[in-house]
């Protein structure tokens, strides 16, 4: 199946399978994820490694030769310093964001209307956050603002993929939310299923599972 055909309804779907068929090993990957991010200071290597092995997991669909720890602890060390670059990015992009927005809204009209672009830059921003991890760990050898300038053209060429994505993510941090500790156990993965898949899918990668589907048939 060509990659270009595929709508990002049929890879929640597809993800969604995947997460119930393959359980087991996304279990031991959000472990992983758990008990390195207890320190919270760790959580952007630790969000990195757990892309990572999600995207390896994902290229080995008969789990044949991926070892979920061993993948986790060189995604870890693969991805260390530059995840903690890109969230330090992402982060003071927000904070920019948010500033400028309280900023206008508390100047008197006309001036005041000028909050309506900082809500915008806000929309972009929310648009792209599925998308910089799995970018991060599909070009190890890229740095970081290349990473961020390639989201940056993911989500302007497919502007409504990149919203149902962005909605889907906001959705499973909301049941995070709500349920707490047993949501980790599942949801992140979950995410991370969506956000690989949607990306290769928006830059004609093919899918593993689906191009096995297809030639089965």
């Amino acid at each position: 199946m060509k990659s270009q055909s595929i709508g990002p309804d049929r890879v929640l779907t597809l993800s969604m399978g995947q997460a119930v068929g393959r359980m087991a090993f996304w279990l031991k990957v959000n472990v992983w994820h758990v008990l390195a991010s207890v320190a919270v200071v760790t959580l952007p290597p630790a969000s990195a490694a757990l892309y990572h092995v999600v995207r390896e997991g994902l290229r080995d669909p008969f789990e044949t030769h991926v070892n979920a720890r061993k993948e986790f602890v060189r995604g870890l060390r693969l991805h260390f310093a530059r995840s903690y670059s890109l969230a330090f990015l992402n982060m003071t992009a927000l904070a920019a964001i948010v500033f400028a927005t309280a900023f206008w809204f508390g100047r008197e009209p006309p001036m005041q209307y000028v909050a309506v672009i900082s809500i915008a830059f806000f929309m972009f921003w929310w648009l792209c956050q599925p998308f910089l991890l799995p970018m991060l760990v599909e070009r190890p050898d890229w740095p970081v603002r290349e990473v961020i300038r390639s989201t940056f053209r993911l989500v302007i060429a497919s502007p409504l993929i990149a919203f149902t994505v962005a909605l889907a993510h906001s959705a499973i941090a909301l049941v995070s939310v709500l349920l707490m500790g047993p949501s980790l156990l599942v949801t992140p993965t979950f995410a991370a299923l969506i956000s690989i898949q949607s990306m290769w899918a928006m830059t004609h990668v093919p899918i593993p599972d689906l191009t096995i589907d297809n030639t089965e048939r």
